[in-house]
């Protein structure tokens, strides 16, 4: 549901001479005109100061400690810089705690686990069309367990959207090891909690994280948030439960804040999941706009889950007029599903969301009124 081009229009892009180069953070760039164009990938980027970050780093290497407040105050002002991004997103998602937690789960012995499970079908990690086709074909095995033919599904799922994951950026071009690493971290989590399984999304989650991590510490990190009540929790799970109490806490937020903006969607019939699902369960990925992506996803990993309820209300916030003048639902639900550069650039966005608030008692407050409306329909 996500991304700004094919794996097939990348190719072409490149055959064609179309697109010659790479932009800082890996992604494709294309020798067109169309800047304006919505959801238009952006190649602009902000710039981040790497020597405030030093220190605090150095210090948690030795103590295994930081001040929440000193990273807030960093983060707010200069952003991550990328060079430091695997120690302060380990720091700051406190893995060696999760590790801790989590000691009965052996990185080696459940990767080598996958690992044999994909060898009883003659399959790799890599998610070739030839691997997808046997997956596919022994779906159809009758002699399979449920337990089986669920992680069967799963692993044919997962490489299927591993061929579109990213498609744009060039660790994901091509049959790469990052591919194989996006397969294997979240084969692992479907071992690890068979119950949640794969859910479409996580890929997008994983596959960030990959990005400028090894695919251990991805791991632990991609464990961290699925399985941490203060991040995606519930996010993922069958029925989407937490994501449906966060499109309504939302909706509710947005009639508290902006009541015209609120009343709007509401006269047209758009309900939030129409294109909250997205933002919430990609971490924002489809944004096209790099940094801003890597803004919100490490704000919610200092502050969890609620810190996307902050980004889609400032989302909400510097779409607003434009939003108004639209009369139609298609023509809304296209504009957020495809933001423009213009409006979620680091520059613009990032600073909204900073002055966005959102506390748990707000967050209580609205599950109270929800309670409040779902008893009085009842």
């Amino acid at each position: 549901y996500h991304r700004l081009v094919s794996s097939e229009t990348v190719y072409y892009l490149w055959f064609h001479g179309m697109a010659t180069a790479f932009d800082e953070y890996g992604f494709l760039v294309r020798n067109v005109n169309e800047e304006d164009e919505e959801g238009y990938r952006c190649h602009e980027y902000s710039n981040t100061a790497i020597e405030s970050w030093t220190t605090l780093c150095r210090d948690w290497e030795h103590n295994k400690n930081y001040s929440h407040s000193k990273v807030t105050h960093l983060m707010k002002k200069h952003g991550i810089p990328k060079p430091l991004k695997p120690s302060v997103w380990q720091m700051i998602l406190n893995i060696d705690s999760v590790q801790k937690v989590y000691a009965h789960v052996q990185y080696e012995s459940f990767a080598e686990r996958v690992q044999r499970r994909l060898s009883d079908y003659s399959i790799s990690l890599q998610p070739s069309q030839s691997n997808i086709q046997k997956l596919m074909a022994a779906i159809g095995d009758n002699e399979q367990t449920k337990d089986s033919l669920e992680w069967v599904k799963a692993a044919k799922q997962i490489m299927l959207d591993a061929v579109r994951t990213f498609p744009d950026h060039s660790m994901f071009i091509g049959d790469t090891t990052i591919k194989e690493n996006l397969v294997l971290i979240l084969l692992m989590y479907v071992e690890y909690n068979p119950v949640v399984g794969y859910c479409q999304g996580m890929c997008y989650v994983a596959g960030l994280l990959l990005m400028d991590l090894c695919a251990k510490d991805a791991f632990w990190c991609l464990l961290s948030l699925l399985e941490g009540e203060k991040y995606l929790l519930g996010f993922y799970s069958q029925s989407l439960v937490r994501v449906k109490l966060y499109a309504d806490i939302f909706l509710l937020m947005v009639k508290q804040r902006n009541f015209e903006l609120g009343n709007h969607l509401e006269h047209l019939h758009i309900h939030p999941l129409m294109f909250v699902t997205q933002w919430l369960m990609g971490l924002f990925t489809g944004i096209c706009c790099w940094d801003t992506v890597l803004a919100i996803a490490e704000l919610m990993f200092l502050e969890g889950a609620h810190a996307l309820l902050r980004a889609a209300l400032a989302i909400m916030e510097v779409c607003s007029s434009e939003l108004l003048a639209m009369p139609t639902a298609d023509k809304i639900i296209f504009f957020l599903q495809h933001l423009p550069s213009r409006l979620v650039c680091h520059k613009n966005l990032i600073p909204v969301i900073w002055n966005t608030t959102v506390h748990q008692s707000d967050i209580d407050e609205c599950q109270r009124l929800l309670e409040e409306q779902k008893t009085a329909e009842n």
